[in-house]
């Protein structure tokens, strides 16, 4: 395969591996399950703006289910899956910013589900 099949084919699955973590994180935004353990605090996450970082015992920043729930995309980045990762992971944040755009996952608004 030639450098730029390459290439395409990291960049195919960098954009899948996006497109499945931001599945995973509108999971978490309309059921509110990163705010507590409890339903009544799911319920409350689901309700309220959901930041980058806990903020209480708990609880998971978006940034977090990020880094524990979204897998990198396979060996085929072929060695630099670390770095092109911290690079999505930066994709994230400058979308998003301080809170997790529930908009985006069909929420009612940028805060609510």
């Amino acid at each position: 395969m030639n450098s730029c099949s390459s290439n395409k084919t990291e960049i195919v699955e960098m954009l899948k591996a996006r497109e499945d973590c931001h599945a995973i994180l509108c999971g978490y935004a309309r059921s509110g399950k990163w705010k507590g353990s409890t339903q009544s605090s799911h319920f409350v996450g689901a309700w309220t703006p959901w930041p980058t970082h806990a903020l209480d015992h708990n609880t998971w920043g978006w940034s977090t289910v990020i880094e524990k729930e979204c897998s990198l995309p396979s060996d085929s980045l072929h060695g630099h899956g670390h770095a092109v990762w911290a690079d999505s992971l930066g994709h994230w944040k400058e979308n998003y910013g301080q809170y997790f755009n529930k908009s985006t996952c069909g929420c009612m608004s940028e805060d609510k589900c």
